[in-house]
């Protein structure tokens, strides 16, 4: 069991989630179940929740993520059996602002109990639901698997289709700050499948950039040699190899984000390597 008042910045209110290790030992992926508190401290919500960073990372901090959201909690939802009394779909948690972390909480919800903080039921009634809920909590691993994020949500991720890639240089932002704390799990963190299409849907956008690039360049002899690597599996610590006019080999590494703005990037320890010993121009 785990509770908190926030990490970094103190939350409008506390939460405290029971894990499931098999599924999850974060609040920030998987689901798990979870008493949020409402904003104005008058209401608690016994919840079969979400994770909703790995939609975030995805998909953005918008409000479309939240409909990414209500699809999962919906979908998951219908693979159980809900007792009467449950709350479907999203709670109310007296968020000022809906793209705000309680706001998203808000739509995590799969299958939830309201209490009054005025008037709690009786401790056996509490203990009741909450042995229900945690019950919800195995039947939902037993249906789906434990590796559930919003690749189970959302049956299909709709490709990217018509659009034009813009070059703009990056520049880089001084970090704010690290933690001490370190990483909350020593696992590498997943790749969904609605992130993986979405992956590859930059890459591809690359590699047609590349192509047209090197036409624009006088280089027709030069396209058909642009490769896509990851691909084909292959994974040399780049994605896609390209050309310079010279001929010289142009490595490319594709990172891509359905959001509006990109505050940091990960790099795997072949890539980071790759990048340092690249010749120059590379």
């Amino acid at each position: 069991m785990t509770g908190s008042t926030g990490q970094g910045n103190v939350t409008p209110a506390p939460w405290i989630a029971i894990f499931d290790k098999a599924i999850t030992d974060t609040a920030q992926r998987g689901y798990y179940v979870v008493y949020l508190y409402s904003c104005d401290l008058l209401r608690v919500y016994l919840s079969l929740a979400l994770g909703v960073t790995e939609f975030e990372s995805t998909y953005g901090s918008n409000r479309k993520m939240l409909g990414y959201l209500d699809a999962a909690s919906n979908r998951l939802a219908s693979k159980i059996d809900i007792p009467e009394g449950c709350i479907l779909g999203p709670i109310d948690l007296e968020a000022e602002n809906p793209t705000s972390l309680h706001g998203k909480y808000e739509h995590s919800n799969i299958v939830g109990i309201e209490y009054d903080l005025t008037d709690l039921p009786p401790d056996d009634v509490l203990n009741s639901d909450l042995i229900k809920v945690l019950g919800l909590y195995e039947q939902l691993r037993q249906k789906v698997g434990p590796n559930i994020d919003e690749e189970e949500a959302i049956a299909d991720v709709q490709p990217v289709t018509g659009q034009s890639l813009t070059v703009k240089p990056f520049i880089p932002k001084q970090p704010i700050g690290s933690s001490k704390k370190g990483p909350s799990s020593k696992r590498p963190p997943r790749r969904s499948k609605a992130a993986k299409k979405i992956g590859d849907a930059g890459e591809k956008l690359v590699v047609e950039h590349e192509k047209k690039r090197l036409r624009d360049a006088g280089r027709e002899d030069l396209v058909s040699q642009v490769r896509w690597l990851a691909d084909k599996g292959i994974h040399p610590g780049y994605d896609i190899l390209s050309f310079n006019e010279d001929e010289t080999e142009r490595w490319i590494e594709v990172k891509t984000t359905k959001g509006s703005s990109i505050s940091a990037v990960e790099l795997t320890e072949n890539e980071r390597q790759t990048a340092v010993d690249a010749p120059p121009g590379r």
